[in-house]
């Protein structure tokens, strides 16, 4: 009886976190459509997420939406940075390349400073949701994350790789996208960054929750 108790409570609490998963992801899809929001809704839904490990999550859209508001300044500048600076560089590599007409190490040079610049912006949003902390010490803290756990970095950038590339080649998992596409692989990479951040000493913005 009590290990029957026991796989009740381990099905309810998979289903629950389903459930919660699920909702999360429509309030991500439902955020992002502006397109320039993405960014406040990738840091709050990491805040979230790293409430949810804590099991500190009480209302789930309501929490969601006054998180993407206090992260939205923040966020929102980081998002518009992202997009400049990968805008400019791959900009830049094409003027290069047409002027110069450069071989291949300088387009793998190229390849290797936009992977480090996608690395560095794989932390920014989620040290946004977890700690206080300017634009520019989120960045930096991030690219020596980013190298510093490498392993980590990997990880978490194949789990967003799968999520995108995967409706790409098998149509059919859009669905999966619809219900889950964004909110599971941001609760999954929240699990390694929390790991990765409880290395270090950070002024927690959930511990004032």
């Amino acid at each position: 009886m009590e290990r029957r108790n026991v796989i009740d409570t381990k099905i309810y609490q998979i289903l629950t976190r389903g459930y919660q998963l699920i909702v999360l992801n429509l309030l991500m899809l439902l955020f992002s459509l502006p397109l320039i929001t993405i960014g406040s809704v990738l840091a709050s839904g990491y805040e979230i997420s790293f409430k949810m490990q804590r099991h500190q999550e009480k209302h789930l859209a309501k929490e969601f939406i006054e998180m993407f508001c206090k992260n939205f300044k923040k966020a929102t500048i980081s998002w518009l940075i992202f997009l400049l600076g990968l805008g400019g560089v791959f900009v830049f590599s094409g003027t290069i390349q047409a002027t110069l007409n450069v071989g291949g190490l300088v387009r793998y040079l190229i390849l290797l400073l936009v992977t480090v610049y996608i690395l560095a912006f794989l932390y920014v949003f989620p040290l946004i949701g977890y700690s206080e902390n300017s634009v520019k010490a989120h960045f930096v803290v991030g690219l020596v994350m980013s190298f510093k756990n490498m392993g980590q970095s990997i990880l978490v950038f194949l789990i967003f790789a799968c999520a995108v590339v995967l409706p790409l080649y098998m149509p059919m998992t859009i669905i999966l996208v619809l219900f889950v596409g964004i909110s599971l692989p941001v609760f999954l990479n929240s699990i390694i960054f929390k790991k990765v951040f409880e290395k270090y000493q950070f002024s927690n913005t959930q511990e004032r929750d």
